[in-house]
């Protein structure tokens, strides 16, 4: 039985990463104003104006997985919740927040969780089980089927709206691959419009009727938009066609030929544009051969191999350094017509130079290209994750990395980072570090076993030279051999097969 699981999933091993804090950023405001663009509340499309005051504020904050840590992120989000928590998540299995769910609601705050259907089915999705034993109301949804959908069409959003005040939003799945290997994106906004109109569209999956909106025929600093009520291709078409100078796209599935075709026609008029596509889902797309040695389009296919069910999950556009597009949705039919679905279009250039900033971490990271942009803050520290892959160990074990330089102990195991696994990505081990920018490192992995006993690697010292740029870096190594070492740069012309959840 899928319950009988559940003891197993919530005593799992937790991974607490040591990783950078993500950046805040704040657009100055004085009115707030909606603009629903149809006629109906089912198929609304939505439009934040923001005037520029002292007064009020539109707050948004993103951090990327695997190099910020998103679970304590969300659960410093949810411990704001006073009153109501409404979650549609396509899967919720992570035991900390669960845990921090389940608190919540022993404290009186409101609990609202919708899961998808058949996702929930799985036997290893028991987060929803547990939820529903622990007295929170769990709906496991289902898109209708309407002319042109199939069976295969979910509930994918990755929203929750705490206290009608905060939105989270973005990639990221609450699992442990989620969190902890794929590359993800979250987004954290602080308005109460913003959440409004997030919380009305899951209440609808609730069979709740959504609030009225007011009319409003001001502008862009943030636009809303959910499927399957509207198709959502022709909203990022749009963006695409009022690009002028770059075009960034980073995304898990693109089979979506009308986006496209607007992004190779953006290149035509001499827009520079370059795609960052999961090498794995391109066996079902034609899009990365009808972009591939295009005039003005660079394209990346990339293998996130960290573990056995990771991926480069990102679903984001830069356009122009200024306009982001983010969201639960991939480039897909299914994605921006049929399922459940959120994109997410905000106007801020400080905004995208963190996206910005993410693509190019991520074309150093898959192809070893170091550089910067124009107006770049250059970070203090370099992020660099490392991945032993440690399958000697016992319960109760450490693994932990030492080195060379005082981030990773000066040599002294007591001081170096404790790494961390969890069942379901055993015996992956990872860690993060910020190492100062254009040193090298020498490192090994050490057992830490129970009974105090300090087993090192035998061999010579790995090393890694760490990016004057201070670009993010990832090195994997096996334990016990210290010749076995890869980057994602030097792994890419291989990748696993395995499916990697949406």
């Amino acid at each position: 039985m899928k319950k009988n699981k559940i003891l197993c999933c919530i005593t799992s091993v937790l991974i607490t990463f040591n990783m950078f804090v993500s950046t805040q950023f704040t657009t100055t405001a004085e009115a707030s104003c909606i603009t629903n663009q149809s006629t109906t509340t089912a198929g609304a499309n939505y439009l934040i104006n923001q005037e520029r005051s002292e007064e009020s504020t539109l707050d948004a904050e993103v951090s990327f997985s695997p190099f910020d840590n998103q679970v304590e992120k969300v659960i410093k989000v949810l411990d704001e919740a006073q009153d109501e928590v409404v979650i549609a998540h396509y899967n919720a299995r992570l035991t900390p927040i669960l845990s921090k769910l389940v608190d919540l609601s022993k404290k009186g705050v409101k609990i609202k969780v919708v899961v998808d259907k058949d996702n929930a089915l799985k036997e290893w999705n028991v987060g929803d089980d547990y939820l529903e034993e622990n007295g929170i109301e769990v709906i496991r949804s289902k898109p209708e089927k309407t002319i042109g959908t199939t069976n295969y069409s979910i509930m994918h959003l990755k929203s929750v709206v705490i206290d009608k005040k905060t939105v989270m939003t973005g990639s990221l799945n609450w699992n442990a691959t989620a969190a902890y290997c794929n590359d993800e994106n979250m987004v954290v906004i602080r308005n109460e419009q913003v959440a409004e109109i997030y919380r009305n569209q899951i209440l609808q999956l609730f069979e709740k009727k959504p609030f009225e909106i007011e009319k409003d025929q001001d502008s862009d600093i943030a636009s809303i938009h959910f499927s399957p009520e509207q198709g959502l291709s022709g909203f990022i078409q749009k963006q695409i066609d009022k690009a002028n100078e770059s075009i960034e796209v980073s995304m898990f599935t693109f089979t979506e030929k009308y986006i496209s075709k607007s992004l190779l026609n953006a290149a035509k008029r001499g827009v520079k544009v370059k795609v960052i596509m999961e090498k794995k889902q391109c066996d079902f797309s034609k899009v990365d051969e009808a972009l591939e040695n295009q005039p003005n389009v660079e394209l990346h296919r990339v293998g996130n191999t960290l573990s056995q069910f990771s991926a480069m999950h990102q679903k984001y556009c830069v356009i122009d350094d200024k306009t982001v597009i983010t969201g639960s949705a991939n480039w897909t039919a299914s994605g921006t017509k049929f399922n459940d679905e959120d994109i997410l279009i905000l106007s801020n250039r400080d905004i995208a130079k963190k996206y910005h900033q993410n693509f190019l971490d991520l074309i150093h990271i898959y192809e070893g290209i170091s550089s910067t942009f124009e107006g770049e803050e250059i970070r203090e520290k370099a992020p660099v994750l490392f991945h032993a892959n440690c399958s000697s160990t016992q319960p109760g074990d450490k693994v932990v990395v030492v080195g060379n330089v005082p981030e990773l102990g000066d040599w002294n195991v007591e001081n170096g980072l404790v790494m961390s696994t969890s069942d379901d990505l055993f015996p992956d081990w990872f860690v993060k570090a910020d190492i100062d920018p254009g040193v090298s490192i020498e490192y090994k992995y050490v057992i830490l076993r129970e009974n105090g006993d300090a087993e090192w690697e035998d061999g010579s010292n790995r090393n890694i030279n760490i990016p004057d740029t201070a670009r993010a870096s990832e090195i994997s190594g096996t334990y016990g051999n210290t010749a076995d070492n890869w980057t994602p740069a030097q792994n890419n012309k291989t990748t696993n097969n395995n499916h990697q959840e949406d």
